[in-house]
């Protein structure tokens, strides 16, 4: 009569344990090699973006902020890869009355990995304007304003620029740099050759 109140061995019982025991370390096991597979992943690209900056700032490579795009581009224009993960590219305010039509040369000031939702990683990487020298071609003179062109920042309008320029074709520019506050004014000033 009590026979089938307990249909379950003490064997059985055991060996249900032990199995829900085996399925928890399997599931801990998976989650752990997935977290260490991450860890290594996010390192990698650490040590990536770090090569890259130490290469911009040392002027091996050169970076541009591409403002339509929202990318970043090499002296090519083509783009530039920063990281097998996710990025998203945060520009540090800038401010300045004569800007570049197309683009802007950038380092990375920094670099946070973030997880944008439950799957994706990757960076918010935070770019700035760079204090550098460019060869541009002189397009126009007038008394009151020149206009330049670079094949990757576009066309800049600066004015008060000398007469004598009229016969040069080509001109050194320096993208200078001023931190005022959280903002960086830029400014671009004729380098004699």
């Amino acid at each position: 009569m009590f026979t089938n109140l307990f249909p379950l061995s003490v064997v059985d019982i055991v060996q249900i344990v032990l199995c829900i025991i085996l399925i928890v370390v399997i599931i801990d096991t998976i989650k752990q090699y997935r977290y260490h597979k991450e860890i290594l992943k996010i390192a990698k690209n650490v040590k990536i973006l770090n090569l890259y900056m130490q290469d911009l700032f040392d002027g091996k490579q050169y970076a541009f902020y591409d403002f339509s795009k929202k990318i970043i581009v090499d002296e090519h224009g083509s783009p530039i890869k920063l990281s097998e993960l996710n990025i998203k590219l945060t520009l540090i305010n800038f401010i300045g009355n004569e800007l570049p039509s197309k683009a802007i040369q950038v380092s990375i000031r920094d670099y946070v990995p973030k997880k944008y939702n439950r799957s994706k990683k990757g960076f918010e990487i935070f770019i700035q304007p760079l204090s550098s020298s460019n060869i541009w071609k002189v397009e126009r003179n007038t008394p009151d304003r020149t206009i330049f062109s670079h094949p990757i920042m576009g066309t800049l309008v600066l004015n008060g620029i000398s007469s004598d320029i009229n016969t040069k074709t080509k001109a050194t520019l320096y993208q200078r740099v001023t931190t005022i506050g959280d903002d960086y004014l830029v400014q671009y000033e004729l380098r004699e050759n």
